[in-house]
């Protein structure tokens, strides 16, 4: 499906919504996991969820979900430049919300995801 990477060890919002552009949807989750989805995601197939408390390990002032919680955000297109938005905190399980497509990686850098696009 979507390109996503997992297991950055410098996860943050900004870097998780680089890596899933072309999505319509994405989330963090565990802190150190980013997924993309596209439109039609039913991110609210297992309800809503306040866990989403683990910090981004790259910036610490955001929040990159939690266990099996995803921080969801949705772009918008909105010429000149496109902008992404907070959707909310969700939960998700085995049966996931979003797709994964990357490996782990603990040296992750943006020419690592565009390598990989």
């Amino acid at each position: 499906m979507e390109l996503a990477l997992t297991e950055s060890s410098s996860m943050t919002t900004e870097l998780c919504e680089l890596t899933c552009a072309g999505s319509y949807y994405f989330s963090t989750q565990y802190g150190r996991e980013c997924w993309c989805g596209p439109a039609g995601t039913d991110y609210e197939k297992h309800g809503e969820s306040t866990e989403c408390t683990y910090e981004c390990p790259g910036n610490p002032d955001e929040t990159c979900g939690g266990f099996y919680a995803a921080s969801v955000y949705a772009y918008s297109t909105v010429e000149p430049t496109p902008t992404f938005s907070y959707v909310g905190c969700f939960q998700d399980d085995q049966d996931r919300i979003m797709e994964l497509a990357l490996t782990d990686s603990f040296s992750m850098t943006m020419e690592y995801v565009r390598v990989a696009e």
